[in-house]
Protein backbone atom coordinates (compact mmCIF):
# COMPACT_ATOMS: atom_id res chain seq x y z
CA UNK A 1 0.00 0.00 0.00
CA UNK A 2 1.20 3.42 -0.95
CA UNK A 3 0.22 6.19 1.53
CA UNK A 4 0.45 9.88 0.80
CA UNK A 5 -1.50 11.84 3.30
CA UNK A 6 -0.48 15.05 2.03
CA UNK A 7 -3.81 14.89 -0.53
CA UNK A 8 -6.10 15.57 2.57
CA UNK A 9 -4.08 16.97 5.19
CA UNK A 10 -5.39 19.76 6.54
CA UNK A 11 -8.96 19.95 5.25
CA UNK A 12 -12.29 19.27 6.33
CA UNK A 13 -14.38 17.09 4.30
CA UNK A 14 -18.46 17.34 3.82
CA UNK A 15 -20.44 14.83 3.84
CA UNK A 16 -23.99 15.72 2.75
CA UNK A 17 -26.96 13.15 2.36
CA UNK A 18 -30.19 13.87 0.76
CA UNK A 19 -33.86 12.34 0.98
CA UNK A 20 -32.78 11.15 4.33
CA UNK A 21 -35.45 8.26 5.93
CA UNK A 22 -35.62 7.30 9.29
CA UNK A 23 -37.50 3.91 10.85
CA UNK A 24 -40.71 5.89 11.58
CA UNK A 25 -41.49 7.30 8.24
CA UNK A 26 -40.01 10.28 8.39
CA UNK A 27 -37.82 11.97 5.48
CA UNK A 28 -35.18 14.84 6.16
CA UNK A 29 -34.34 16.85 2.99
CA UNK A 30 -30.87 16.60 3.97
CA UNK A 31 -28.19 16.04 6.75
CA UNK A 32 -24.70 16.91 6.67
CA UNK A 33 -21.50 16.24 8.68
CA UNK A 34 -18.31 17.58 8.73
CA UNK A 35 -14.94 15.76 9.57
CA UNK A 36 -11.31 17.63 9.42
CA UNK A 37 -8.41 15.32 8.42
CA UNK A 38 -5.07 16.12 9.69
CA UNK A 39 -1.93 13.94 9.46
CA UNK A 40 -0.36 13.08 12.37
CA UNK A 41 -3.16 14.27 14.57
CA UNK A 42 -3.91 11.13 16.50
CA UNK A 43 -5.86 12.46 19.61
CA UNK A 44 -8.45 14.76 17.67
CA UNK A 45 -8.15 17.87 18.83
CA UNK A 46 -7.33 19.44 15.69
CA UNK A 47 -3.53 20.24 16.26
CA UNK A 48 -0.35 18.21 16.10
CA UNK A 49 1.63 18.47 19.71
CA UNK A 50 3.61 16.36 21.72
CA UNK A 51 0.78 15.48 22.94
CA UNK A 52 0.04 13.03 19.83
CA UNK A 53 3.58 11.79 19.65
CA UNK A 54 3.77 10.71 23.03
CA UNK A 55 0.28 8.83 22.02
CA UNK A 56 1.67 7.01 19.26
CA UNK A 57 5.12 5.81 21.53
CA UNK A 58 3.12 4.81 24.42
CA UNK A 59 1.47 1.79 21.94
CA UNK A 60 4.53 1.47 19.42
CA UNK A 61 5.72 -1.77 18.56
CA UNK A 62 1.51 -3.29 18.76
CA UNK A 63 -0.34 -4.09 15.58
CA UNK A 64 -2.79 -2.13 14.88
CA UNK A 65 -5.91 -3.35 16.55
CA UNK A 66 -9.65 -1.04 17.13
CA UNK A 67 -8.43 0.21 20.42
CA UNK A 68 -5.20 1.98 18.61
CA UNK A 69 -5.99 2.61 14.60
CA UNK A 70 -5.17 6.14 14.80
CA UNK A 71 -2.01 6.10 15.79
CA UNK A 72 -1.11 3.63 12.98
CA UNK A 73 -0.23 7.12 11.04
CA UNK A 74 1.77 5.43 7.85
CA UNK A 75 -1.53 2.40 7.56
CA UNK A 76 0.53 -0.45 7.32
CA UNK A 77 -0.77 -2.02 9.99
CA UNK A 78 1.65 -1.72 12.62
CA UNK A 79 2.43 1.11 14.88
CA UNK A 80 6.58 1.63 14.71
CA UNK A 81 9.06 4.32 14.52
CA UNK A 82 7.93 5.55 10.93
CA UNK A 83 4.39 6.44 12.36
CA UNK A 84 6.57 8.05 15.34
CA UNK A 85 8.35 10.24 12.82
CA UNK A 86 5.63 11.05 10.65
CA UNK A 87 3.80 12.48 13.92
CA UNK A 88 6.72 14.57 15.12
CA UNK A 89 7.44 15.81 11.63
CA UNK A 90 3.75 17.36 11.43
CA UNK A 91 3.97 18.87 15.11
CA UNK A 92 2.80 22.27 14.95
CA UNK A 93 0.40 21.97 11.76
CA UNK A 94 -3.55 22.53 12.81
CA UNK A 95 -6.84 22.75 11.43
CA UNK A 96 -8.26 26.35 9.92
Amino acid sequence: MTYNGSACDGSTVTVTANNVHDDQGNTLGSASVSEGILVGDVTGDGRVTNGDTAAVQAVQGQQTNSSNFRDDVTLDGKINTQDVQTVRSHRGDVLP
